[in-house]
């Protein structure tokens, strides 16, 4: 019984971790691209399933990188997607200059990995999380 209770709490913490990532992300998009409240919900949604997502393929992430580099591109895809048809066009533009942003700090960060001494799929995670702070 005890165990089981253990078990319990541990999932119940898991997802309020994971709904409190995707309350800051969405906070972080409201601010970012002035959305309504209805857009706001929405967003949450997206952040929401992409937060799960990632939780679902943490345990690649060393047993298989290639693997995991795949879905967390695939997640990030998706996600940009589903973000891009929830904005009218005003906010369109602002995240197509997000976005610009993000390409030129990724060539940057590229450059400055080129010259480091590790894997591929190390530099394209390091790439990845680059987009995270963003």
């Amino acid at each position: 019984m005890k165990k089981i209770m253990i078990f319990v709490f541990a999932i119940v913490f898991c997802f309020s971790l994971m709904a409190q990532n995707a309350k800051t992300a969405t906070i972080a998009a409201v601010a970012t691209y002035k959305l309504n409240a209805k857009q706001e919900l929405r967003m949450e949604k997206i952040q929401e399933n992409k937060t799960l997502n990632l939780s679902q393929i943490e345990k690649y992430k060393t047993t298989n990188p290639g693997l995991y580099l795949r879905k967390r591109q695939a997640i990030s895809e998706g996600t940009n997607a589903s973000v891009l048809r929830l904005l009218n066009k005003e906010q369109v533009v602002i995240f197509r200059e997000k976005k610009a942003k993000i390409r030129l700090a990724r060539a940057n960060k590229s450059e400055e990995l080129r010259n480091a001494k590790i894997s591929d799929i190390e530099k394209e995670l390091t790439l990845l999380e680059l987009e995270d702070q963003f």
